[in-house]
């Protein structure tokens, strides 16, 4: 599925009602708007996110991952108007059309669901500053052990999911600007 085949209510720029927590209404036609050098720094974070993770292994995916992070954060924040992650991630949950649309093409794209899958195969995701600061350090343990490990040791991994929006992440911007493997 290519943003072409996304519904015309995406790929327009719709307003979605601000019914998050902080009250940001979602514009996706803002990024659209964004100047020239914002273009740049979010699509060229996103670029080296997708092509690193062409030949990545999971236990190598932490620099596209942050690549992407990066973009999608930018991306994100223009679109919701809000620089704190939590802001704009329930502002981007709340927008039944980025809804509507991940939901649609987790149904229709195979490989779409499947990135999903195995985005989300990935967590919790720990924070390195927690690793560091409680010194904890484990070699040679599958990532099932390891993450035994760290919760065992009183770490919160993250996870990036409610029941629809937050696994959309990259993926879904990736389909939202155009951008396909």
């Amino acid at each position: 599925m290519t943003s072409a085949s996304l519904p015309p209510d995406i790929r327009s720029g719709p307003s979605c009602p601000g019914n998050s927590r902080s009250g940001a209404k979602v514009d996706l036609y803002r990024f659209h708007e964004l100047h020239a050098e914002g273009h740049r720094l979010i699509n060229g974070w996103f670029s080296r996110a997708v092509h690193a993770s062409y030949r990545c292994e999971p236990k190598d995916s932490f620099e596209p991952f942050i690549f992407g992070w990066i973009g999608f954060n930018g991306w994100a924040a223009c679109c919701s108007e809000m620089d704190r992650d939590e802001d704009w991630r329930d502002a981007l949950a709340a927008c039944p059309q980025l809804v509507s649309g991940f939901r649609a093409m987790m149904g229709a794209d195979p490989e779409f669901a499947t990135a999903v899958q195995r985005f989300s195969s990935m967590w919790p995701i720990f924070k390195a500053q927690q690793l560091r600061v409680g010194r904890i350090n484990a070699v040679g343990l599958t990532r099932n052990e390891l993450v035994r490990h760290y919760l065992a040791r009183g770490l919160a991994g993250h996870r990036y999911a409610s029941s629809t929006m937050s696994t959309a992440g990259l993926p879904k911007r990736c389909r939202l600007t155009g951008h396909t493997r």
